[in-house]
């Protein structure tokens, strides 16, 4: 006789496994509508197998927003964790609040402190000075964790206060940094960290001092993203030896940090203008000054001008380049980006080039297919240039190519190269 759920006759390892590949793949938060809740709830055999299998426990993503969810959290971390047995949990804290000002929580303290163990991301940017203070760690520390983000500046410095905060001090795995000077206070931190573990490091708005300060603290960085306030002229450029990716966000509204940096080991640059006109000069002097192979490229323009010739400039700046990523293009820099079909010579290493167009014009698709053949037809075995092999193109709005640009598209996708043309959304290519 058929059993009325065949499901429920497969052996334990099967249905453990089958649930463990219904995790959500990007993060873990809590959600009934998600594994490992969802299937818990099926019937009283399925939760069974759910609670009897530590890998669905072992990760979990909390934000809260509100100090009246505070409670909530900490019943649902003391039911969750231990569901885990001893696997190493993937526990992530992210803390937001409404208030207009940095929180003062015992509870959330509370939080941190049972599972002090457990912690691999805290991201704590909105809570109070006092928090910190009375954080009471034990002498291993965060044992696991690896992110790590703080506010900036606080509202309230205790009298008692002797010396810095020692909570993040001890923190072995600690990688990834994130401090925010954008919660405006009266005092700057004063947390002691593990600053020659860090190698990825974002800072949002910090003032002129602490930028300098921050930067000479960290000699084995390697990721840095910032996202700069006003910051004067410096005339002696700091050397950052291992840094290898650079995020400038709203650099627009500032160059003078490039001027400051030397970085022999630059790979990969990311600029957002942010409205602002492009400034080829301080790149000049930074590739000059550091001797240093940029490998990719990538420019948010976003209402922001770049001539032809600074393009140019940038073309011959960068020989090095092997992936250029271009977004909110506007089309008169369509002749700029053509010289890359009449000069195989500009930009030699290219292999990647990635545009996302903010209007449409007609006549795009010839143009494309003009440039692809030019950089796709070079000696192979050459000296230089390579071939280009990987193409992107966003059009917002637009109908797909027109028959003969996209029969010679498809030739060249055919012999090889990845070609992916989109408009608003949709794959036309």
């Amino acid at each position: 006789m058929t059993p009325a759920c065949p499901v429920l006759t497969l052996p334990f390892d099967i249905i453990s496994e089958i649930f463990i590949h219904c995790l959500p793949v990007e993060n873990a938060l809590p959600s009934s509508a998600e594994a490992p809740l969802l299937v818990a709830a099926v019937c009283r055999e399925w939760r069974d197998v759910a609670l009897a299998t530590p890998r669905l426990w072992k990760d979990i993503d909390i934000e809260t927003h509100r100090t009246a969810t505070i409670s909530t959290t900490a019943r649902l971390l003391e039911v969750w964790v231990p569901r885990a047995g001893n696997l190493p949990r993937n526990m992530s804290l992210m803390y937001g609040s409404n208030e207009a000002v940095p929180v003062f929580s015992v509870e959330m303290q509370d939080v941190i402190e049972r599972h002090v163990f457990h912690w691999t991301t805290l991201d704590l940017r909105s809570l109070s000075f006092v928090t910190f203070v009375q954080l009471k760690v034990p002498t291993e520390g965060f044992v696991s964790l690896r992110k790590l983000g703080l506010p900036g500046q606080f509202w309230h410095h205790p009298e008692e206060l002797k010396g810095p905060i020692h909570a993040f001090s001890t923190c072995p795995h600690l990688r990834e940094l994130h401090i925010d000077f954008t919660v405006y206070g009266n005092i700057v931190f004063d947390v002691l960290l593990p600053w020659g573990q860090i190698t990825t490091l974002r800072l949002d708005e910090p003032p002129p001092i602490q930028l300098l300060t921050i930067l000479a603290l960290v000699p084995n960085l390697v990721n840095f993203i910032f996202s700069p306030q006003w910051v004067p002229p410096i005339h002696s450029p700091q050397v950052t030896s291992q840094l290898q990716f650079l995020k400038l966000s709203r650099n627009g509204r500032n160059w003078h940090i490039l001027d400051y940096l030397t970085l022999p080991a630059l790979q990969d640059l990311e600029l957002d203008l942010s409205g602002s006109r492009f400034e080829l000069a301080p790149l000049e002097s930074l590739f000059t000054r550091s001797a240093c192979l940029l490998r990719r490229l990538s420019i948010e323009l976003c209402g922001a001008s770049l001539p032809r010739d600074e393009l140019v400039g940038i073309f011959l700046l960068l020989g090095s380049l092997e992936e250029l990523d271009i977004k909110n293009l506007i089309p008169p820099l369509d002749p700029g980006l053509a010289l890359l079909k009449e000069n195989p010579h500009l930009l030699p290493n290219l292999t990647s080039l990635s545009v996302e167009r903010r209007t449409y014009s007609h006549g795009d698709s010839g143009l494309w297919a003009d440039l692809l053949e030019a950089r796709w037809n070079v000696p192979i075995g050459g000296s230089l240039p390579v071939q280009l092999k990987s193409f992107t193109l966003d059009l917002p709005h637009s109908p797909p190519p027109k028959f003969k640009a996209k029969k010679r598209l498809r030739l060249l996708r055919m012999k090889g190269m990845d070609i992916q043309i989109t408009s608003s959304g949709t794959s036309w290519f």
